[in-house]
């Protein structure tokens, strides 16, 4: 019983913590963030540790269901891949010298 407590309480928390960040999102994604809160705070150490390395990351919508390819753009590294539509890129910068 204790767990399904601490589990809501931080669903609440987690949804008070959004709603004061994005006051203007769709309400149906911050209850779905909301339900999801343990695998969100993970997920926010990760990308706050790919940042720190020098990578980005990026969503964007592709026309395939799925694929893999190397960035286009001869000024980054990187690579994207598509999963149901949905395209994930990581990439970073080259140095200038």
């Amino acid at each position: 019983m204790e767990m399904i407590v601490a589990y809501l309480v931080g669903v609440v928390v987690f949804g008070a913590a959004f709603a004061i960040r994005a006051p203007h999102q769709e309400l149906r994604t911050v209850f779905v963030l909301c339900l999801f809160w343990p695998v969100s705070i993970v997920l926010m150490f990760l990308l706050t540790a790919l940042s720190l390395s020098g990578w980005e990351l990026e969503v964007a919508d592709n026309a395939k269901m799925f694929g893999f390819r190397k960035p286009t753009n001869p000024a980054v590294r990187g690579f994207a891949v598509t999963v149901f539509g949905l395209e994930i890129q990581f990439y970073s910068f080259y140095k200038k010298a």
